[in-house]
């Protein structure tokens, strides 16, 4: 019975040697310096006008690239719209040209001949009046016959005179103030088909950047208003981590530096390299440290990331070692 117990007391000994020794040669998990979240540009693309989508050719996880095509409203309306101003447009150029070709020949013509007849005329009626004056002198015709003559020669001279104006004007053509007049309208009528123009680019969605389509807010027969979000589109090819580091370790980091970073569950590892590092000591968000660290100064140090597969999503929990200091390897 004594030998049991002394062969169960050796065994519970080797037991927690073993125990011991596993432990202490097992390899210790590696601490990362800092920790964060990796963040990318986001671009929300909004609509510019209003009314229903006809078509929505992307969806989430879409790649697309600036100026491509990604949805269309309906521009029924808008087309109407401009198709209007456009007429207007052309209302108003026919006329500002009426107006800087002067008078039509036809009119100018006909102005000449009435100064023609005109003339005729008063020179007829003076020749009458002349004739009556000399009988008048001779005592054969009367003082009414004379009165007569005079204001028929008045009036064929007023009639004369006016013609002539009437030819000058057409000879001098239109007005500067005229002129300036239809081309206001002309302007006025572009200005408003320009707009009509823009709200029909407005229907048609593009791309402002390269990347790839992160959130989809609406669907193809969805109604939307002016400034209504449509998508959200992030350049997943180039990533940051941004993370708090001690002072003492922040200060000695240069920009250029390369240091290690994993990423996500599936611990993707890249390097990566810092493009910025604060010059002023702050205090870490409490989301991005732990409690040791909360109250402690630090500096912000942004880490940029290669990723052009998009293995790396924006949002992903990353660590940082800063096991390499400098860009050479």
């Amino acid at each position: 019975m004594a030998d049991r117990r002394h062969i169960l007391r050796i065994c519970g000994l080797l037991t927690l040697v073993s125990s011991w020794l596993l432990t202490s040669c097992a390899p210790r998990k590696e601490l990362p310096d800092a920790s964060g979240v990796i963040e990318c540009r986001h671009v929300q693309v909004s609509a510019l006008a209003s009314g229903p989508i006809l078509e929505i050719p992307v969806t989430t996880g879409t790649a697309v690239t600036q100026g491509q095509f990604v949805a269309q409203l309906d521009a029924t309306g808008d087309n109407l719209r401009r198709d209007e101003s456009r007429a207007v447009v052309n209302a108003a150029q026919a006329q500002l040209d009426l107006v800087l070709a002067g008078s039509r020949v036809e009119d100018i013509e006909q102005a000449r001949a009435r100064v023609r007849e005109a003339k005729a005329t008063a020179e007829a009626v003076v020749a009458d009046a002349k004739r009556i004056q000399s009988v008048f002198e001779k005592g054969s015709g009367t003082q009414k016959q004379m009165d007569d003559a005079k204001a028929l020669a008045d009036r064929t001279e007023a009639a004369l005179a006016g013609s002539e104006q009437d030819l000058a004007k057409l000879l001098r053509g239109s007005r500067q103030e005229e002129i300036r007049i239809a081309q206001a309208k002309v302007d006025v009528a572009k200005a408003r088909l320009a707009q009509a123009d823009k709200a029909v680019a407005d229907c048609t969605v593009t791309s402002p950047l390269d990347g790839t389509v992160t959130k989809k807010y609406h669907s193809a027969g969805d109604t939307v208003g002016v400034g209504e979000p449509l998508f959200k589109i992030s350049h997943v090819a180039d990533v940051w981590l941004t993370v708090y580091l001690p002072e003492e370790r922040g200060a000695i980091l240069a920009t250029g530096a390369t240091v290690r970073v994993v990423a996500g569950e599936r611990a993707i590892e890249c390097r990566g390299t810092v493009s910025f590092i604060g010059t002023q000591t702050e205090y870490s968000p409490v989301s991005t440290q732990g409690n040791e660290r909360k109250a402690k100064p630090v500096r912000r140090v942004r880490i940029a990331l290669p990723n052009p597969d998009g293995a790396i999503n924006p949002g992903t929990a990353a660590d940082c070692y800063l096991d390499v200091t400098d860009g050479t390897e």
